[in-house]
């Protein structure tokens, strides 16, 4: 049995090896094959980004008077 991974946008069980890698400036991505959704692995140590932004396709969007504590 191999492991999958439920795309949290389009909740269908995916092979992670059949997920397109991606990245950007702060977090490492894999792309879903089913509905082509960023999906985020790792954020960058010392990045000021949020998950939702880089899964929104705010990445590198990132306005300081947005950020709360």
């Amino acid at each position: 049995m191999s492991f999958r991974y439920i795309c949290p946008y389009c909740h269908v069980p995916i092979d992670p090896a059949a997920m397109e890698l991606s990245s950007c400036e702060c977090a490492d991505l894999r792309v879903c094959p089913n509905c082509d959704s960023p999906v985020v692995l790792a954020m960058r140590a010392g990045s000021t980004q949020s998950i939702l932004d880089v899964e929104s396709g705010r990445a590198g969007q990132f306005d300081p008077r947005e950020a709360t504590a």
